[in-house]
């Protein structure tokens, strides 16, 4: 008789994470992010800069659409910066579906 591993998770993300490293892609959210209020996120800005000086790329979108994403960029100071900015996707289309996003960390824009 064959016996197999307990399934986990944890051991799938561990596996899946050596085929898969974490990519140094970074999305920026505009609004509530970015900008706070209607006023610039000055601590965010800074640390765009300096994960940029660490060789991440930069992409910021907006559920408001591309041209206020692109306005919030320039605004801050960070349009050479970013290698995209788009609207917020509506749809995925991915072979994974959702399951990509064990990959990726959320992270609050007041903790940066």
């Amino acid at each position: 008789m064959i016996r197999r591993p307990h399934w986990s998770a944890e051991r799938e993300f561990r596996a899946l994470s050596t085929v898969r490293p974490t990519r140094r892609v970074i999305a920026v959210d505009v609004d509530g992010t970015l900008l706070v209020d209607g006023r610039l996120n000055e601590r965010l800005i800074a640390w765009c800069r300096e994960r940029h000086a660490e060789g991440f790329e930069l992409f910021c979108w907006s559920a408001r659409g591309r041209q206020h994403a692109q306005r919030a960029v320039e605004l801050a100071g960070l349009a050479d910066m970013f290698v995209a900015v788009l609207a917020k996707p509506g749809y995925v289309v991915d072979d994974a579906a959702w399951t990509w996003i064990k990959f990726t960390r959320a992270i609050h824009p007041g903790s940066v």
